[in-house]
């Protein structure tokens, strides 16, 4: 099976980045522990400030599957409301190996 790889352009809220980045680190912490979950990285715009921001996730998952487990999962269910408290949109680029 083919790796996938993500990369997540999130558009923050103004004045929320911090807390949103907390929230999202611990999130990313239960992530990190599922099965195929290979990399996860939360990076952030360091030249935009505070009221146009972005934040940016890198994912690498092993395969399909893997990718549609964690996207089912209770922590996925529990993480939605809480990104809808931060976030006005995102874009979600997915990517294989050439």
């Amino acid at each position: 099976m083919a790796k996938l790889y993500f990369h997540v352009e999130i558009d923050v809220k103004p004045g929320m980045r911090d807390a949103f980045v907390a929230r999202l680190h611990t999130h990313a912490t239960t992530v990190r522990q599922e099965a195929g979950c290979e990399r996860l990285e939360v990076l952030v715009d360091t030249v935009n400030d505070d009221r146009v921001c972005k934040v940016f996730v890198w994912e690498i998952w092993t395969s399909q599957p893997a990718w549609d487990a964690h996207m089912s999962n209770a922590a996925s269910a529990a993480w939605r409301p809480v990104a809808q408290e931060y976030v006005i949109g995102e874009s979600i680029t997915v990517m294989g190996a050439a």
